[in-house]
């Protein structure tokens, strides 16, 4: 459809192919944000749901901040150790 057959009717918003991702309001400063929420949301609500089926049906604890979240900083620093340790030994072949 060119511009002079659609008249009056014509809407070259809604005939164009072109780039529309700045339509979702994503540019401005609340965009970013919102951007990094959907981003970082669902490994933390993973997080969260396991550390809750953790404390309520394993441990059967109260739930709470502590009782969420203990013993996850072990898991990190097994985590580091093992990683640093692989790369030792990757480096030493």
């Amino acid at each position: 459809m060119r511009s002079e057959e659609g008249g009056a009717n014509y809407e070259r918003d809604l005939t164009s192919v072109g780039d529309r991702k700045n339509e979702g309001g994503f540019q401005s400063g609340g965009g970013a944000f919102l951007s990094t929420f959907f981003e970082l949301m669902p490994p933390i609500a993973g997080i969260l749901i396991v550390a809750v089926i953790r404390c309520h049906f394993m441990l059967k604890e109260k739930i709470g901040l502590n009782t969420l979240f203990s013993g996850m900083g072990d898991i990190f620093v097994q985590t580091f150790k093992s990683a640093t340790s692989s790369m030792k030994d990757g480096i030493k072949k």
